[in-house]
């Protein structure tokens, strides 16, 4: 339907222009007049041809527009409420995933799952209603999937009850059900506090995400922790190299893990940071490559 509508717009849009800088056939046997009324006749002429490419632009934009479908609205009850900065994931089979902020059987938020019918209606399922501790509550950012389909995400706040900083999370499906796991609950010390937005990534192994808190400097930390247990590789923030991160966005599987952070740097109005694993490097824009052995250690 939207490629034939530009196609008939495009077609009439020609046939528009050509009209327009169609002339009688005697028109050319008033050379004194055509002389004399040049110069108007080709403004006028160039502002009726900017008129219709003006019709053409606005009908092919109109035309390439998305339509919107809502899949669900969210009630604020059990099935949660402001899924936020997150966004969702899919599933190989079709399935999406999130998280909401709020909401859930306890109010903490929840994660949950939207599965489509083949008559185009999707079906919310709350996988897990956060309860503060220890599990966690409020999670922000967004989930990490696996190719066993084990989901993993963060809590903002919740987990340890005496630093109250947030977790680090695994849900794994079975026959059964869906098995809720704390991989980590950050302590406010070298490990970080308050993951509070960004993506996760999951590679090789390991869940890679972002502290807005804690850290050898306090200023927030970049993380990395093998989902199948172990120690957490922390490299903490320092200013220089930026502090208080957003978050992790682009990464290159197997390779380096990029994101952003909102102040510090030369100018103090944040860097973007590429990280390489405890055997690559770090660096922060416009700070020189450091070596992330000066940078990163492990925390049991």
């Amino acid at each position: 339907m939207g490629h034939s509508l530009v196609t008939d717009n495009c077609v009439t849009a020609i046939l528009l222009v050509l009209c327009l800088y169609s002339r009688p056939a005697d028109y050319t046997l008033l050379s004194g007049l055509l002389s004399a009324t040049s110069i108007q006749g080709d403004r006028i002429m160039r502002a009726k041809v900017i008129v219709v490419l003006t019709f053409l632009f606005f009908s092919v934009s109109s035309s390439q527009a998305g339509n919107q479908k809502v899949l669900y609205t969210f009630t604020g009850g059990v099935d949660g409420s402001q899924p936020y900065q997150a966004g969702v994931i899919f599933d190989p089979a079709g399935n999406l995933y999130g998280v909401t902020q709020y909401g859930g059987a306890y109010g903490q938020g929840t994660v949950f799952q939207l599965t489509p019918s083949p008559d185009g209606v999707w079906t919310e399922t709350v996988l897990h209603s956060f309860t503060g501790v220890p599990d966690g509550e409020q999670p922000q950012g967004g989930l990490a999937i696996d190719a066993a389909g084990n989901l993993y995400g963060t809590t903002s706040w919740g987990g340890d009850p005496s630093a109250w900083c947030g977790t680090v999370f695994e849900l794994s499906p079975s026959s059964s059900g869906w098995t809720f796991t704390v991989l980590h609950a950050f302590t406010n010390g070298q490990d970080g506090c308050s993951p509070q937005g960004g993506d996760l990534h999951f590679d090789s192994g390991s869940i890679f995400g972002t502290t807005a808190g804690g850290g050898a400097g306090s200023q927030g930390t970049v993380f990395s922790l093998p989902a199948s247990g172990g120690n957490e590789w922390v490299w903490p923030l320092r200013g220089g190299n930026g502090k208080f991160p957003g978050g992790l966005g682009s990464y290159l599987p197997g390779g380096a893990n990029y994101g952003t952070a909102n102040f510090g740097g030369t100018q103090q109005v944040g860097t973007i940071f590429e990280l390489n694993g405890p055997t690559g490097y770090s660096k922060s824009s416009p700070i020189v490559s450091v070596d992330c052995c000066s940078l990163g250690f492990l925390v049991a």
